[in-house]
C-alpha cells in the first residue's frame, strides 16, 4: 500500500515521515504513516491525500483512491514558553 499527502499553497510544507509504501500482503496487515504538515501561520489550508494499493513489491497499481482533500483551520502555533511568558507578565 501506498499514501501520498500533498499540501496546497506555497506556504505550506507537507514531510513524510515515513516510507510512502507500506507492506499489507494479508488482511490481518495493518501499517502507519507519518507525516508532518508546517505552516508559518494561522489560516485555512488544504491537504489532499491518495491511498494506492500494488501488486507486492511492483510498480503495478492494482487500485487507487480518488483524491481525498481535507481543508483545515489553522488557529495558530503554540509556544510553551510563550505562554509561559505570557502568563508571568
Amino acid at each position: 500500500m501506498g499514501a501520498k499527502l500533498r499540501c496546497a499553497g506555497s506556504h505550506l510544507t507537507c514531510t513524510a515521515n515515513s516510507s510512502e509504501r507500506q507492506p499489507v500482503l494479508t488482511p490481518q496487515d495493518s501499517t502507519e504513516w507519518d507525516g508532518t504538515i508546517a505552516t508559518p501561520g494561522a489560516g485555512k489550508v488544504s491537504v489532499t491525500l491518495t491511498l494506492t494499493a500494488y501488486d507486492e513489491n511492483t510498480k503495478e497499481v492494482l487500485a487507487e483512491t480518488p483524491p481525498i482533500e481535507q481543508d483545515l483551520d489553522i488557529e495558530g502555533r503554540w509556544s510553551f514558553w510563550g505562554m509561559i511568558g505570557d502568563s508571568w507578565q
